[in-house]
């Protein structure tokens, strides 16, 4: 008696009928019809662009515009998966908010949808620190190197003072 055959890959999250609705959407790429997972992201961009077309106040303009140039797919692609409403509005007026990278919002978006955080390291902390400190430096006229010491001097003491207060035993 043979034993049914497993089916491989990523098990199908619509129907078959959402699945031509998102090759509608997709449309053909250069190289003929898209693929399984660009149909699904088609559908996840259309449940996010549903959930926040209607705001008239245009509170999400930086997400997307009527224009299609102006859309930034991949988010709103993790927005849609997180498949509640409410939740998809919230995420996105503090995207808007930020105004973070492509990464850094798939990146917040995600960890909203499963929970986890993706492990920092000291090397990324430094890079962000650093890219905050020249921001500052181009935006602000007459801070000094010694106010940056002084700054970072303060913020490690705060920081040590939060490690200690959230190590400390019961």
């Amino acid at each position: 008696m043979e034993t049914p055959k497993r089916k491989r890959g990523r098990p199908a999250m619509f129907t078959a009928e959402e699945r031509a609705l998102g090759g509608f959407v997709a449309g053909t790429g250069k190289f003929g019809s898209r693929t399984r997972r660009k149909q699904d992201n088609a559908i996840y961009q259309s449940l996010a662009l549903a959930t926040i077309a209607h705001d008239e106040a245009k509170r999400f303009a930086w997400l997307y515009s009527d224009t299609e140039k102006n859309m930034r797919t991949t988010i709103l692609c993790e927005l849609g998966r997180l498949n509640d409403p409410a939740a998809i509005e919230r995420i996105a007026l503090q995207l808007c908010e930020l105004k973070p990278t492509t990464s850094a919002a798939v990146a917040m978006i995600r960890h909203a949808r499963l929970g986890r955080q993706p492990q920092g390291t000291p090397g990324q902390l430094t890079e962000v620190l650093r890219k905050a400190l020249n921001t500052y430096f181009t935006t602000h006229e007459g801070v000094t190197l010694q106010d940056a010491v002084e700054a970072l001097e303060a913020l490690t003491l705060a920081a040590k003072a939060t490690i200690e207060a959230t190590e400390a035993p019961l």
